[in-house]
């Protein structure tokens, strides 16, 4: 691709993203502690839950339908803008069929929700969306990320049990973009909430795949 389709790409997705669709993300007053590649990015005494409630290749249990109400609307308004409200799903897919739904439905949005959180081989799945990427012009990831702030469970696994790991904002930003997914956009979804205490946020990260000039043509 050229780059100035490219960067006329970016332009239209930064259009769409005007509003309140996302928020920039307000850090706590901490310094972030990186680990390195062989503990994923997770601060220094991070504990991550071991997974022994199912085998190492089942699916996992997200999908965009029990995503909050708030992330689904990021999802749906992007995709009603940029790909004529197509939307794939890949939350609750296996890395093979992630790829082969990408090819099928080229020209989608293409939407994980949550699902890096109860991966256990995240590396497969992340090359599985460096995969679909290229047929995408669009691609979602959603995430609950945690607080980087002093709270005495701050290494401690997850608060949710169905997450084996979690990342804070930017070590989510650094594992997507060292994985060659590069997010050209990234934010907060609207809560209501003060984002800059909570020990949690949804965040939607927002890489560019296949640019989509006619908006939804390919």
């Amino acid at each position: 691709m050229s780059r100035a389709t490219s960067a006329a790409w970016a332009d239209l997705v930064a259009d769409a993203l005007t509003g309140d669709l996302l928020l920039p993300y307000a850090p706590p007053p901490r310094p972030l502690s990186m680990s390195g590649p062989d503990t994923l990015w997770i601060r220094d005494g991070y504990v991550a839950r071991p997974h022994t409630s199912a085998s190492p290749h089942a699916p996992a249990t997200a999908t965009l339908g029990t995503a909050p109400s708030s992330v689904r609307h990021v999802v749906q308004s992007l995709a009603a803008r940029l790909t004529h409200d197509r939307v794939l799903d890949v939350s609750g897919l296996s890395p093979a069929d992630i790829c082969a739904g990408a090819a099928r439905e080229a020209g989608a949005t293409v939407a994980c929700a949550y699902r890096l959180e109860q991966e256990p081989d995240v590396h497969a799945l992340l090359a599985a969306l460096c995969e679909a990427r290229a047929h995408t012009p669009l691609l979602l990831v959603a995430a609950r990320v945690r607080a980087c702030a002093k709270e005495h469970d701050d290494a401690g696994p997850p608060a949710d049990a169905r997450f084996l790991r979690q990342w804070t904002f930017f070590e989510m930003h650094a594992l997507l973009n060292d994985a060659g997914l590069a997010p050209a956009f990234g934010g907060i979804v609207p809560d209501g909430g003060d984002r800059t205490v909570t020990r949690e946020h949804d965040a939607v990260f927002v890489i560019l795949g296949r640019p989509a000039i006619d908006r939804g043509g390919a």
